[in-house]
């Protein structure tokens, strides 16, 4: 059976980047993101889209990559409003992202788009990745690897879905600011499951967490 530690009002220490190369296009955002160097750091300087699927086709960084860093703000040219980050599923029911890096998503909009039938897998975006999230407003995530969150906005307009899936992989996620709008349509909260995943424990430390759904479920 798994086992789920749930930890509240835990306190830890978040960091944010600053800096990076801005791109203003899609080619220049996946050129960048195929780099293979330690550290690749990357500033959205436009609204873009990056294509995903279900396998490494479309995987991020490097052998040689530890961190990942995209920012949705240029300060530059756009100090106050996020840039937002679509992640375009080309062609399976999963939307993966994949990298062996920790990566690290800061002041920004994320959003799917892409194909859209078949299991409710396309709709969440499931970092396949280690991954902290610094002041980030999304669409359904899951977290699928050891997970920094500060600051999280989940916004569910799917039917009959979970706003935020964890699956079991023996991952440690830290939450320290959640709020999670998902009120329509028999929608839920948090799931933590092993539905397709190995029955591996999950810590979960969270506060400062705050939820809108039509369903408990936790």
């Amino acid at each position: 059976a798994n086992s789920i530690t749930v930890v509240v009002n835990d306190a830890f220490d978040g960091y944010y980047n600053v800096g990076g190369n801005v791109v203003t296009t899609d080619d220049e955002l996946r050129a960048a993101l195929n780099q293979d160097v330690e550290n690749i750091s990357i500033v959205l300087g436009a609204d873009l889209s990056l294509d995903v699927n279900s396998s490494r086709t479309y995987n991020i960084g490097g052998p040689k990559t530890k961190t990942i860093t995209i920012s949705g703000i240029d300060v530059e040219t756009r100090a106050t409003e996020p840039y937002t980050l679509t992640f375009n599923l080309k062609d399976s029911d999963w939307s993966n992202v994949i990298t062996d890096a920790t990566l690290v998503l800061k002041d920004l909009n994320i959003k799917t788009s892409g194909y859209n039938t078949g299991h409710w897998k396309r709709t969440h975006l499931n970092f396949n990745c280690d991954v902290e999230l610094y002041n980030v407003t999304s669409t359904p995530i899951e977290l699928g690897g050891n997970s920094v969150v500060k600051n999280l906005t989940i916004n569910n307009a799917y039917t009959n879905t979970y706003a935020l899936w964890i699956g079991t992989r023996g991952q440690v996620i830290n939450i320290d600011g959640l709020v999670v709008n998902s009120a329509e349509d028999d929608n839920r909260g948090i799931k933590i499951a092993d539905e397709d995943r190995e029955e591996k424990s999950v810590t979960l430390n969270i506060k400062n967490a705050e939820f809108n759904t039509a369903k408990k479920a936790a």
